[in-house]
């Protein structure tokens, strides 16, 4: 029986048009699979973009003050939410711009000035144009609805020209007038930010009033030799050189991110002061204080930073340990943590 179906000639198949990779069923059946394939990556790339795009926007410094909140988004007659834009932003790049465009031969930045602000005069400067350094805003008010005000800190190099008074001022600040024209998403219409008038050069923003005396709120001096002081002064040594020894003066459940790179080769204790516990001994396990530590940190290079550190920490099996890294402004019995994570 294996004889003759093994001699027996092949049967020859009907001719069946194109090769099967080539026909229509399979390439659907193909493409289909790549398109599941790109879904897949798409989907992981997406998830793994989430925790650092929030890492990213936790980490970078906002140096914007809103004075009135922005109004929530709204419908249009259409229906198509509304979306609304702080032009802190814009007012950053139209000032820089400006300041640009009062330089001979710079068309760009003329141009550029002319599509944001289609009416606003460019300066034109005299025999030392101004050499800034940096541009950021610093104050953002809503006037009304779409109008808003921003005022924009721009520091200058020493070749900047004179303030009016004649002294050189490394830093001035001008406020500039917008009209925001809020975008629509669903539509595809962006927002659109107008300036309307030249800057108008002001006074730097007033101080504070009613500050907090951190020498009331840390009243007590902490002996140097202390317990209280040792621990204190051997963290902020730790901690400063970006050593990984910084982790043992932690209390349990507590974590703090290392400096890196290491900035100090070394850090000096200057002044310790607390809320409490001047002597600086030991007390009684979960009692706590805060310090304030005024230190000088000095680098490779040789330069000594003053630097003030505020701390808590909390007393366990005989020793003290830190608790948290704070801003030194927080009110009596706070538990904030500044830099730590309970």
């Amino acid at each position: 029986m294996r004889a003759f179906f093994s001699s027996s000639p092949k049967r020859r198949e009907p001719d069946a048009g194109p090769p099967a990779e080539e026909t229509p069923a399979l390439r659907m059946r193909v493409s289909g699979r790549r398109r599941a394939v790109l879904v897949r990556t798409a989907v992981w790339a997406a998830l793994a973009a989430g925790p650092l795009a929030l890492a990213v926007s936790c980490a970078v410094p906002h140096g914007v003050v809103r004075t009135r909140p922005a109004p929530a988004a709204s419908s249009a007659g259409d229906g198509a939410a509304q979306s609304v834009v702080d032009p802190s932003g814009s007012a950053q790049v139209f000032l820089a711009l400006w300041l640009r465009a009062g330089s001979s031969g710079d068309a760009a930045a003329v141009a550029a000035v002319r599509a944001m602000a289609p009416s606003v005069a460019v300066p034109v400067w005299g025999e030392h144009a101004p050499a800034v350094e940096r541009v950021f805003a610093v104050r953002a008010v809503q006037v009304s609805g779409a109008a808003w005000s921003v005022t924009v800190a721009a520091e200058f190099r020493a070749s900047a020209p004179p303030s009016p008074g004649g002294a050189a001022s490394a830093v001035r600040y001008f406020a500039v007038p917008l009209v925001v024209s809020p975008g629509k998403p669903k539509t595809g219409v962006v927002p659109g930010v107008t300036v309307t008038a030249a800057p108008a050069e002001v006074a730097a923003p007033a101080a504070a009033k009613d500050v907090p005396s951190l020498d009331a709120l840390y009243g007590a001096e902490v002996s140097a030799g202390s317990p209280l002081a040792v621990t204190a002064g051997e963290f902020l040594a730790a901690y400063a050189s970006g050593s990984s020894g910084a982790e043992r003066y932690l209390a349990p459940g507590v974590t703090l991110p290392a400096l890196v790179p290491a900035p100090y080769a070394g850090v000096s204790v200057e002044r310790i002061s607390a809320d409490g516990h001047g002597d600086g001994a030991v007390a009684a396990d979960g009692s706590r204080v805060r310090l304030r530590v005024q230190v000088t940190a000095r680098d490779a290079a040789g330069g000594q930073w003053p630097l003030t550190y505020a701390l808590e920490l909390s007393a366990r099996q005989g020793r003290w340990e830190v608790a948290a890294l704070q801003s030194g402004l927080e009110p009596a019995g706070s538990r904030a943590v500044g830099g730590g994570q309970r």
